[in-house]
């Protein structure tokens, strides 16, 4: 029976029993003592004397003399002593006693572990598994059994539970971990109140054997005992638990097989985008971590020759293409594989081919050395297999791919933090260097607080133009921005307005800077939506010129969210094509020039702004007014997805441009590159909460390689 599931609301009434029972105590020994009387007879209320024998003439008691002509002096019969009930009633008064002196709070709490230590040692680990509510109690009365510290034994005892019932319940616990629902065994082993370092030698012995028929069995697949007894025998430290299995199954080709590395994942991954499968045996870490540049020196690289992903449902065969590492700094050469994700969402057998080939001997991977970053990635997979100590590889693993997620980062309207933000921004976030009006990152960064965060949009207004200047983000200690020149028509000496308009997600969409209390900000979409929630306001900074500090009016915004407004009509698709028509001609790609990894970037060879001729006055991009552009952009080239797939919103301008859309694999050089976007309000909303008309329509644009104008494809029109 499992005594943890007795309600609390049953035993905590224990703690006043005594109370009750001196009550119980009290009626029954009045009971016992001054029952109710019994008899007819006339007697004397002082004295109890029998008056049937005396003159009814006499006013007083022959026996005390007492005034029997007084009111209430004669009764009726006499009372008698019941012992049992006051035997019963001093029995109860025994119990309130010893009640009041063990059934205290504490003692209603031993009572229960002691009820707890009745239970299946199955279900107290249970408990410890799911992390339930009994926990804690489940774990303090596991502690009793074995006879470590706990709370009736904080100094420990004698141990009562058998050698291998505590095995045999985590291990039938460990199998139920495998259903629908269940706390996954990653996260239950990290729990230090899981109590396999309690197992004795028999059971860490026990256990070793069943890791050894678990591996052999699933050909390294699955690792769960493996696992428990790497952590049980840690805490023994008299076993080397992976030395122990290592070498038993080296002395077997399946033992071999279930040492041979295999491709490892971290859960689901996601459709568009990129994804690191890292090369592990069974016996390796099941982290995900990256392997980075700094620490791969015995490591050997992963040259791929071919990855594909084959469905579980018998479709065609996908194959996907390898990913280059952020531009920034190289994933280095470390024993896995970055693949983008070119694939619907499903269920996939993910299949690798390669070469493994000693670090040491390839070319440098790091990323700011010019004309070495893509040496690495050049290497043939023929070329690596020349190298001394290089094996061919092949592996596979289970991938589920489910759809990206939308992110959308919490909003507050808190009055002290919109206070305190306010204040920060009236310390006059303009800087002015050599003639050049910037945005002081430095002063925005300081309105976030531990408990708020801020994602905004930055405009400039004067004389009724306005420019989108910037987009930034804050939390504590980390902040990210992109923009910040305040542009050249604005002038410094007369009255302008800095904008601020809140925005709930989007993708950063260009390089990002510091402002020297932490790192560079977030660049997945779900470290931008995590943290404190972010306010929920706009800032109108009132600058009379560029030197002064500014007036900050604050203006309260709606939390609940204004409509959105699908556009699809002929007036808005032709504004968009005229747009489309005014940006410049892009160049022809040419990779000679410049570094493989920065040509790949796509903001390197396509410009977002309007045709201009240097020395004129820059026009304005005829972007339709309050139009939004909201959903999901693709990169492609030759008919294959080359680059993440995003959600972004906002409107093209001069500043605030497209979502940085960074080619991740090869380009073709003779196919066109393609950016199509699929709209989703859901994204707008995700961004905004104010009123939005909402661009609705798809649509690719498609820049030729051989360099010209960019042409527009309504998809819904498309033949």
């Amino acid at each position: 029976m499992n005594l943890l599931a007795l309600p609390s609301w049953l035993l905590w009434p224990l703690a006043h029993l005594a109370a009750v029972l001196a009550l119980v105590a009290g009626a029954l020994l009045a009971l016992g003592f001054f029952s109710a009387r019994r008899g007819w007879e006339p007697r004397c209320r002082r004295c109890a004397h029998d008056l049937r024998s005396t003159d009814p003439a006499t006013k007083s008691c022959p026996e005390c003399g007492a005034d029997l002509a007084r009111r209430g002096a004669v009764i009726a019969g006499s009372r008698r002593v019941r012992p049992a009930m006051a035997a019963i009633g001093f029995a109860v008064l025994a119990l309130s006693v010893a009640s009041a002196v063990w059934l205290d709070e504490r003692g209603v709490q031993r009572f229960r572990l002691w009820l707890a230590m009745r239970t299946p040692v199955a279900d107290l680990v249970d408990s410890l598994w799911l992390q339930d509510g009994n926990a804690p109690l489940a774990g303090n009365a596991l502690a009793e059994l074995l006879g470590v510290s706990g709370a009736l034994s904080p100094q420990g005892g004698e141990r009562t539970l058998a050698s291998g019932a505590l095995l045999d319940a985590v291990v039938e616990v460990a199998r139920r971990g495998e259903l629908a629902g269940r706390a996954p065994m990653t996260a239950v082993l990290a729990r230090m109140q899981f109590p396999l370092d309690r197992l004795d030698d028999a059971e860490l012995a026990r256990l070793v054997d069943l890791a050894v028929d678990e591996l052999v069995a699933s050909e390294g697949a699955r690792a769960t005992f493996y696992r428990m007894a790497e952590i049980a025998g840690f805490s023994n430290g008299t076993v080397d638990v992976r030395a122990e299995v290592t070498a038993r199954l080296q002395r077997t080709e399946e033992g071999r097989r279930a040492l041979a590395l295999r491709p490892t994942n971290d859960g689901p991954s996601e459709s568009g985008r990129v994804a690191r499968f890292r090369l592990a045996s069974a016996l390796d870490s099941v982290s995900a971590q990256s392997v980075g540049w700094m620490d791969d020196s015995g490591m050997p690289a992963l040259i791929l020759e071919e990855a594909v992903l084959e469905p579980r449902d018998g479709g065609p065969a996908r194959a996907l293409a390898v990913a280059s590492g952020d531009w920034r700094s190289d994933d280095g050469p470390g024993l896995h594989a970055t693949l983008l994700l070119d694939a619907p969402p499903g269920v996939y057998r993910l299949r690798l081919r390669g070469v493994l080939a000693p670090t040491a001997l390839l070319p440098s991977t790091f990323a700011s050395i010019p004309g070495r970053a893509d040496d690495a990635r050049a290497i043939t997979p023929d070329a690596a297999r020349a190298l001394d100590g290089a094996a061919d590889y092949a592996g596979s693993c289970e991938v589920e791919i489910v759809e990206p997620a939308l992110p959308e980062r919490a909003q507050t309207d808190d009055e002290a933090a919109i206070a305190h933000a306010a204040a920060a921004f009236a310390r006059g976030p303009i800087r002015v260097e050599r003639g050049m009006k910037t945005l002081d990152y430095g002063a925005l960064g300081m309105a976030a607080t531990a408990e708020s965060s801020i994602a905004m949009v930055a405009s400039v207004v004067q004389d009724g133009a306005t420019d989108v200047v910037a987009e930034f983000s804050a939390s504590a200690g980390r902040l990210s921005a992109t923009g910040g020149a305040i542009p050249e028509r604005i002038d410094g000496a007369r009255p302008f307005e800095v904008v601020l308009e809140p925005i709930g997600y989007r993708a950063v969409t260009g390089s990002t800077v510091s402002d020297g209390r932490g790192g560079g900000g977030p660049r997945s979409s779900a470290d931008a939506a995590a943290g404190p929630p972010a306010l929920w306001a706009r800032f109108i900074l009132r600058y009379p010129k560029a030197t002064d500090m500014p007036e900050v009016v604050v203006e309260r915004l709606a939390l609940e969210g204004e409509a959105i407004t699908p556009r699809t009509d002929d007036a808005t698709r032709a504004a968009v094509e005229a747009w489309v028509s005014a940006l410049q001609p892009v160049s022809a790609r040419d990779d000679a020039r410049m570094p493989a990894r920065f040509a790949r970037s796509f903001g390197v060879f396509s410009s977002w702004t309007p045709a201009t001729t240097r020395g004129q006055s820059r026009p304005r991009a005829p972007w339709p007014d309050s139009l939004q552009l909201a959903g999901w952009f693709e990169l492609s080239c030759g008919g294959r997805l080359v680059g993440e797939t995003i959600a972004w919103s906002g409107a093209p301008s001069e500043s605030v441009r497209f979502p940085a859309m960074n080619a991740v694999t090869a380009l073709d050089p003779e196919a066109p590159v393609v950016i199509r976007y699929r709209p989703d309000a859901r994204v707008l909303r995700a961004s905004t909460r104010l009123a939005a008309d909402h661009l609705a329509v798809p649509f690719e644009l498609v820049f030729p390689p051989e360099g010209g104008r960019i042409a527009l494809r309504w998809l819904d029109r498309a033949p």
